[in-house]
């Protein structure tokens, strides 16, 4: 599942933000959801400073 925002309308600057979704079924019911997004690739994305090993 890819997702598409847009932060900034009157600039048009946006990201896309990957993630998966897992879900249990017991009884014929969803017993469980687990979500994992690409959390680096959001702050790659939004141009987060990272800090270095000296």
């Amino acid at each position: 599942m890819v997702e598409r925002h847009c932060l900034d309308a009157e600039f048009g600057r946006s990201f896309e933000n990957e993630a998966i979704f897992v879900f249990t079924v017991a009884d014929g019911r969803i017993s469980e959801i687990r979500g994992v997004s690409d959390r680096l690739g959001l702050f790659l994305q939004l141009g987060w400073d990272w800090p270095t090993v000296d």
